[in-house]
């Protein structure tokens, strides 16, 4: 389970620990530097490439304890998860800051375009079936394919729009005045947030499923090896 994989891989003496231990102490500088005159997106930047090595690390514990499968399912887990608190900053901006417009845009504001939103829904939906032939078996991965499939009509529909008009923002599917019904009560940045939960959830549920099976089939080879060593 989880609990046996956080021991494995961040035990006291383990080099995951450190290098984790070292990139929060360096995102923690980073983002009190902000203090100092860096703009939030050179910091979201920052903190951005200060993971990656950590990300890539782990990555590789969790391919030697259970393959290239667990190994990219996390790597999407990630992003995904870099890709939520992006949106959140956009929602806090809007309903507790109060910004409006291009200042409401995230912690990155450049990658808030309609291409970067559909080229990040595109690498979801690639993504996703492609860690089907890994876990074509896994029911959580099957509805996160199909809510993916939808997330991605709804950006293709968006950019249809955008090159049609030159007009970025649009509600899409389900925003404020979407094509859908008229849309929900919620502008387009609210209802892309709770997108962002819902693809968040699903792959925690995921990856947490796969871990479990595959913390289960090692248990029995973990023992067998103790016996004959004994």
């Amino acid at each position: 389970m989880a609990v046996s994989l956080s021991r494995r891989i961040l035990n006291a003496r383990s080099l995951s620990l450190y290098v984790l231990s070292g990139t929060v102490i360096v995102t923690t500088v980073l983002v009190a530097s902000a203090w100092l005159g860096l703009k939030l997106w050179e910091v979201g930047v920052f903190v951005l490439l200060a993971w990656c090595p950590c990300v890539l690390y782990l990555m590789s514990k969790l391919h030697r304890l259970y393959g290239w499968g667990m190994a990219f399912l996390f790597l999407l887990l990630i992003t995904q998860t870099a890709h939520l608190i992006e949106h959140t900053a956009q929602v806090i901006e809007l309903h507790i800051l109060g910004l409006k417009g291009a200042q409401a845009s995230g912690i990155i504001g450049q990658l808030n375009t309609e291409w970067v939103h559909l080229i990040w829904n595109s690498w979801v939906l690639v993504f996703c079936f492609f860690l089907v032939y890994w876990f074509r078996k896994n029911y959580w991965l099957w509805g996160l394919a199909i809510f993916a499939v939808y997330h991605e009509a709804e950006h293709l529909y968006i950019i249809s729009v955008y090159l049609r008009t030159g007009i970025a923002g649009t509600p899409g599917f389900l925003g404020k005045g979407g094509l859908f019904w008229g849309g929900t009560p919620w502008i387009r940045p609210d209802v892309h947030f709770a997108y962002a939960v819902i693809e968040e959830a699903l792959l925690l549920a995921i990856f947490i499923s796969e871990l479990r099976k595959a913390s289960i089939k090692a248990a029995p080879a973990s023992g067998s090896r103790l016996a004959l060593a004994s």
